[in-house]
């Protein structure tokens, strides 16, 4: 028997009556911010033990969040960051050293 490691992808895509949506589960919530955060050049990534804590606070709050695409796509980078901080409640803080935290905000 084979075992083959599956990566998730970034959103779901999935198609429901009124036309086509993202869903984002905790940990592509914050795997969205984090992504954003880094294009956005307003730091390098985030501190280990506030991703785990964020997507554990996240998991315990909401099971997914959706938008549609043709929102999403007209968003740039971000406002794409607003949108994830706002619908998940958190809030960035800066460290010295330019890793982030993230917290419910």
């Amino acid at each position: 028997m084979y075992s083959f490691p599956w990566r998730q992808k970034p959103f779901m895509e999935v198609e429901p009556p009124r036309g086509r949506v993202l869903c984002f589960n905790p940990q592509r919530i914050i795997e969205g911010i984090q992504f954003h955060l880094t294009e956005e050049c307003k730091t390098c990534a985030l501190t280990p033990d506030s991703r785990r804590n964020a997507i554990d606070n996240l998991a315990s709050r909401i099971r997914f969040v959706t938008i549609s695409t043709d929102e999403w796509e007209a968003m740039d980078n971000l406002r794409r960051l607003q949108w994830l901080l706002n619908v998940s409640h958190m809030t960035v803080h800066l460290t010295p050293r330019g890793s982030a935290i993230l917290s419910v905000g």
